[in-house]
């Protein structure tokens, strides 16, 4: 299976569910492992990265254990921003992404969704 760039319910289900599920550690014991894995494939991901920074932004920017378990596992600087970035990131990117395709400049990079180029995505509909 393929590292995914996010961790969705779709690849947690596929990968771990199953196998938590027939286990007979108790669910503390799971969770903590749990934890503890992501952490440290969290810090296997971008101790090779430069910069000495991680801005977390998903739902599990919430759970301070989870932050916690990745700040000692990593060397990098944890930085979880204010709730309002963490739980509204996609609307304000989204919103960021107008604005760029109003201006006609780039606002889909090829190395972030694979395209062949650039561009300025979106449609502007005026009334």
């Amino acid at each position: 299976m393929t590292q995914p760039k996010s961790l969705s319910n779709q690849y947690v289900q596929n990968a771990f569910t199953a196998k938590l599920e027939t286990s007979n550690a108790s669910v503390e014991d799971k969770l903590y492992t749990v934890v503890k894995h992501i952490a440290f494939q969290v810090n296997e991901a971008v101790k090779a990265q430069a910069g000495g920074k991680i801005l977390v932004t998903g739902g599990g920017a919430h759970n301070r254990f989870l932050i916690d378990a990745i700040s000692m596992e990593t060397s990098k600087e944890i930085i979880v921003p204010d709730n309002e970035i963490i739980d509204f990131k996609e609307a304000i990117i989204f919103a960021f992404m107008g604005v760029l395709r109003k201006l006609g400049e780039i606002n889909c990079l090829a190395s972030a969704t694979g395209a062949s180029r650039n561009c300025s995505g979106g449609v502007i509909y005026n009334p």
